[in-house]
């Protein structure tokens, strides 16, 4: 596992672990409710391709310096979380 993969759809299977450019993804704030939230998504994708976040039922992704520290901790390695869920940060 050591090239990288320019990944396109966090849904598309490329293997069970892959490791993609940190610098094809952002920190996007969603702003669809009185509060926003943020998610680790394909930059691009407008909130969509999530890898980590965007749920606004989950108390962690109201805040902004979490998945700030979450991006930085994160070493570019995504893993498979099934079909319906695609790629996430977190095994």
């Amino acid at each position: 596992m050591s090239k990288k993969i320019k990944l396109e759809n966090t849904q598309d299977f490329m293997g069970k672990e892959i490791k993609v450019f940190k610098s094809d993804f952002e920190i996007y704030k969603h702003e669809l409710s009185q509060e926003p939230y943020y998610s680790i998504s394909l930059k691009n994708s407008h909130g969509g391709n999530n890898v980590w976040g965007g749920d606004s039922a989950w108390e962690d992704c109201y805040d902004k310096k979490l998945a700030q520290a979450v991006f930085n901790e994160w070493n570019g390695t995504l893993y498979h979380a099934g079909d319906k869920y695609g790629y996430t940060i977190n095994p």
